[in-house]
């Protein structure tokens, strides 16, 4: 919540850090990384946004033998498609 907060104030890059944070506690959360992945957009970081998608993806499947789920990967389908635009 105080992410969010943060983020709707405008404080990207310090609701990035609390979202990291929250990343580090508790790794297999897929809305953090969700989370991180938006933020580094906003921040206009599309690699750093697309790499957290990466070790998402890597760390579900790796531990939980799962994708992650069809809004985390519509969220990296439009992060792409954002960067090919670019």
């Amino acid at each position: 919540a105080h992410s969010e907060a943060l983020e709707q104030a405008g404080a990207l890059r310090e609701a990035l850090h609390w979202i990291e944070r929250l990343r580090a506690d508790d790794p297999l959360q897929e809305d953090h990384h969700a989370a991180a992945m938006r933020l580094h957009h906003r921040l206009g970081e599309p690699a750093a946004a697309l790499e957290v998608y990466a070790r998402c993806e890597a760390l579900l499947r790796s531990e939980l033998g799962v994708a992650p789920g069809a809004a985390t990967q519509a969220l990296a389908a439009r992060l792409r498609a954002a960067e090919r635009l670019a």
